[in-house]
């Protein structure tokens, strides 16, 4: 790639999504509906819940332009019913978003509702941002796409989903700023003594105690402190003064000038204000005593052991994960330590274990998970599907092929599985197996909630409890598999969040947040009575009953995570829960306030939904391939070319296009450039092309008398490229497979001197023409998030560029490259072994090198080149460092390498020997989460000259 295409390079890494393989299959019929500001675009079979998704957004966009001072303008809003993760996004360039209509339990809200309010306070946001003089500079030199850039470069992301998790949390009867489990991790360091400074809260580092820095969850904290203490249009005054500058000063600085604060100061303001709420919780509380079963805990070590169960051994089994170890089940001895490794379960289990939602059961001597899958071409439609082990016979077995599943669970004998299903017609399918032959028993079709999950076999399997969300608020439920029928057990609430039941009996235990913190009640399911079992400091999650000594095992958070603990089941010690005291946050309820002050009818109204019936029509995807996305102009790395570009997207992520000015600043040239990405169809098709002049200055004369004249020439060419990307996620597996053919063409014309070259040995006019084909494969097995690279990993690229014969210049390049990555001594460690083969026929043209010459040397070409290398990467410490604002180092990593290259050409052979260091960090520049690099130095002892080379780094993090 040339240097100059580098900042398109970033500008498109950093503010637009990923789309090559972004899409639905290409069969899909869609439709829309034109509802004022938003175009909602939608597969056919779903148009009753598009209907709904317009009233949504028409009926909260004035909630969330309340506090916001802007205007909304045109959205297109894709509904994707063929994804089995529940996510959304507003792209900020082009302006448009996609919502995934698979539904979570995330946030304590019907997902729709959800995503309506806080992509649409995205909305808002990104409208708002197009506010105010400087930014209207940013947009009237790059479009949209200096909006994008404007704000990844100076809004920080917690800032941006802080403010829309607030929203959803304001004008909805839940939202995640009320659910316990989300502030879970923030709050056990607050009440534990500790806190992190503002950088590492919000950039991270390998060491954190917890998973991973959430600038949801602690973007939340800030925004909605900052909110409380100065006011419903802070925000909007933060984000106009920003607005009038171009660069600086920018939003840190608007914060200090409005508030009379650093944001620092605000972030440990906010820490405290939190922190002396969630110890007015705990006042008057007593907290229950319980037994250890995780005994050994690393004060400086995090560690999740998630949803244990005590098996027929009486031993313990757990999901285990720490940032240094990958997902896997293991066995823990009577002294509470792992005894043993049993199985690697994927990272995708964790999300919806942290939000305490149900893809995982233990029972008999089995376990049974979901297993998220991708479509190996079309990237929005994906897969999640029953698996379950056996721990005896050490087999896996499939039960669904193709699913979409969001719960599972298992009998507590292991005999039968329950999965909740759903599907693309945006209905829930409660589905029986037995587990002995692996048959579907019976399958029920529910579609009046809106959400359905964390299903429980009674000890009879003749019923399941269910929890349930709806307008209502949350419910256990008890459905007899035999007719159903359901029926409610706890009666329904909108003010808490119920989860991960289990049968104990004639009771049914299960997780509330109720008081404010997460805790373990019980329902009789005769009564409905219901009582609080255990109170925890700071949460208890994943209930499971052992019968043989009559206790209830169970997740007790803690500062360095998820432990193992265990109660008697004692009904004398139960409280009903008329005695259980209720915490308020009185910092959202000051946001409420604010948000209502003006006009008490919008909470009145928040919750009537209108029904309006909006027109469809028919949406053509090929009429709408042209979306401006905004225009680059820019000077390349050596100030010798100045380019502009035209940039293009469609809101379905089919088409990209570009269409460019090139002017060079020495030539005096000018040509035009373009390009069109097709990714609707199985394969993807490329066309690029360019036309100009060009001109360099040469000397015709002697050393002694130089002439200097011009040597001139036009240059047409054309590039077609046809692609086969296959992406295959399935469990722990992760593999890509691209195929490539390409054909292009050079003309050079009117060359004004035929004794001078061109490119490498081009003296004449004609067609340069060849044709290239590349196979790229990469696999790898997760491995640890702290790890510097794969554990077990293989690549494979291998390509072919040739002239053909009809071209009246000549040459041919075969290269391969293989890469095998295996465990080092430590789990974080890498040691790698990579070769490379490549072959150069050329007699007057010769292909560009496809790869890394062995470091220390200058790059020389050969007819033959082998080259074979030696990795060994591992972490050296991890850091907290911040330089100003300007950089923060989170960790240094280190690299042992030796590399030996042999070329040949003709009878002659060279040989390139060296080996070195690599010490690199991860940082951050500008403190920004997106500008994400790994910088550092490498030093190179080169065997054959002799010489010390010292180089600089500069690198994508893996």
């Amino acid at each position: 790639m040339h240097k100059y295409k580098l900042f398109l390079v970033f500008i498109l890494t950093f503010i637009s999504v990923t789309a090559f393989s972004q899409q639905v299959p290409w069969f899909t019929e869609w439709k829309k509906i034109d509802a004022g500001s938003y175009t909602v675009i939608f597969p056919s079979e779903i148009e009753s819940r598009a209907q709904y998704v317009a009233n949504l957004l028409n009926h909260y966009e004035k909630y969330n332009y309340n506090s916001l001072r802007t205007s909304p303008r045109k959205i297109p809003v894709v509904l994707i019913n063929t994804y089995s993760v529940s996510n959304g996004f507003v792209s900020f360039s082009p302006f448009y978003s996609h919502w995934f209509t698979t539904p979570s339990g995330l946030t304590g809200n019907e997902w729709l509702k959800t995503l309506a309010i806080h992509e649409g306070r995205h909305m808002t946001q990104q409208n708002k941002l197009r506010d105010g003089a400087g930014k209207k500079t940013w947009n009237i030199l790059l479009g949209d796409l200096g909006t994008a850039a404007f704000t990844a470069l100076y809004i920080p992301f917690w800032f941006l989903e802080g403010d829309a998790v607030l929203m959803e949390t304001a004008h909805t009867d839940y939202g995640r700023g009320r659910i316990a489990n989300f502030t879970l991790w923030h709050r056990a360091l607050e009440l534990s003594g500790i806190r992190y400074s503002y950088y590492r809260t919000f950039l991270g580092t390998p060491d954190d105690l917890y998973p991973y820095n959430d600038y949801y969850r602690s973007g939340y904290l800030v925004t909605s402190y900052t909110r409380g203490k100065y006011g419903k249009q802070i925000w909007d005054k933060i984000l106009s003064r920003t607005g009038k500058y171009i660069l600086f000063p920018a939003f840190f600085r608007s914060v200090y000038n409005i508030t009379g604060e650093d944001v620092r100061d605000i972030y440990n303001s906010a820490m405290d204000s939190y922190r002396d709420i969630w110890m007015e919780q705990l006042k008057n509380v007593k907290l229950s005593q319980y037994r250890k079963v995780t005994h050994k805990i690393d004060d400086d070590y995090w560690r999740a052991f998630m949803n244990p169960v005590m098996l027929n051994d009486e031993s313990a089994r757990a999901m285990f994960f720490s940032r240094d170890k990958v997902p896997c089940i293991v066995k823990l001895s009577t002294e509470g330590v792992i005894e043993k490794k049993l199985i690697q379960l994927p990272f995708s289990l964790l999300s919806s274990s942290f939000i305490n939602e149900r893809k995982f059961g233990f029972g008999g001597d089995k376990f049974i998970y979901i297993e998220d899958s991708s479509d190996p071409r079309w990237g929005y439609r994906s897969y999640s599907d029953l698996k379950f082990y056996d721990l005896k016979l050490k087999k896996f077995k499939r039960l669904s092929t193709n699913g979409k599943y969001i719960s599972a669970n298992i009998s507590r004998d292991g005999t039968m599985a329950c999965g909740i299903e759903y599907g693309e017609d945006l209905k829930f399918k409660i589905r029986i197996f037995n587990l002995e032959d692996g048959s579907l028993i019976k399958t029920f079709i529910i579609d009046r909630y809106s959400m359905i999950t964390d299903p429980a076999f009674s000890d009879s399997k003749k019923e399941i409890a269910i929890v349930c969300l709806d307008d209502k608020g949350y419910c256990i439920s008890e459905m007899d598999l035999n007719t159903g029928l359901t029926k409610n057990i706890t009666g329904s609430s909108k003010t808490e969040k119920i989860s991960t039941p289990v049968y104990s009996g004639k009771n049914i235990i299960y997780i509330s947040d109720y008081s404010g913190v997460d805790n373990i009640y019980s329902v009789e399911m005769d009564t409905g009575k219901r009582y609080q079992i255990f109170s925890s400091k700071f949460g208890a999650y994943y209930p499971s009953i052992n019968s043989a000594e009559n206790t209830i095992i169970f997740n007790n958070y803690a500062p360095q995570g998820y432990t193992v603990a265990s109660i008697k089941i004692d009904k004398k010690k139960w409280i009903s829960i008329k005695n259980v005291k209720r915490n308020s946050d009185r910092i959202i309820e000051s946001v409420i306030n604010q948000e209502y002050a003006d006009n008490t009818d919008l909470i009145e109204k928040r919750d009537n939904i209108p029904d309006t019936k909006y027109k469809t029509e028919k949406y053509y995807p090929i009429l709408n391939l042209i979306n401006p996305m905004g225009w680059i102009p820019f000077f390349d790395s050596t100030d010798s070319n100045f380019y502009f570009y035209f940039l293009s997207r469609d809101v379905l992520q089919t088409t990209d296009m570009t269409l460019g000015y090139v002017y060079n600043t020495n030539e005096k040239t000018h040509a035009v450039e373009g390009s069109i990405l097709y990714m609707g169809l199985y394969p993807v098709f490329s066309v690029t092309g360019g036309y100009g002049k060009r001109s360099v200055q040469i000397d015709t004369g002697t050393s002694d008398d130089p002439i200097y004249e011009q040597m001139n020439w036009k240059e047409e060419k054309l590039f077609f490229s046809v692609k086969l990307p296959l992406n295959i996620v399935s469990g722990i597996n992760n593999s890509t497979f691209n195929i490539e053919s390409g054909y292009g063409i050079i003309n050079i014309s009117d060359k004004n001197h035929s004794t001078h070259t061109i490119y490498d040995g081009i003296y004449k006019d004609g067609n340069l023409e060849y044709v290239n084909g590349l196979l790229n494969f990469q696999n790898y097995i997760e491995y640890p998030l702290n790890c510097v690279g794969p554990r077990w990993g293989q690549e494979v690229m291998a390509s072919i560029f040739s002239t053909r014969n009809d071209s009246d210049f000549s040459g041919e390049q075969i290269s391969l490259t293989g890469k095998l990555y295996f465990p080092g001594i430590l789990e974080t460690n890498s040691f790698m072994i990579s070769a490379a083969y490549e072959q150069n026929l050329f007699e007057n043209y010769i292909f560009p090198e496809q790869f890394l010459f062995p470091r220390g040397y200058k790059s020389e070409r050969h007819e033959k080149f082998y080259k074979i290398s030696l990795d060994y990467s591992f972490p050296i410490i991890s850091l907290s460092l911040p330089v100003w604002r300007l950089v923060y180092f989170k960790r240094l990593k280190g690299n042992i390498f030796y590399d030996r290259g042999t070329g040949f050409t003709g009878e002659n052979r060279k040989t390139y020997s060296s080996a070195g260091v690599e010490v690199t960090s991860t940082v951050n520049l500008l403190s920004n989460y997106l500008l994400l690099l790994d910088i550092g130095a490498r030093y190179s002892k080169c065997f054959e000259n002799g010489e010390n080379v010292f180089s600089f780094i500069l690198k994508t993090p893996i």
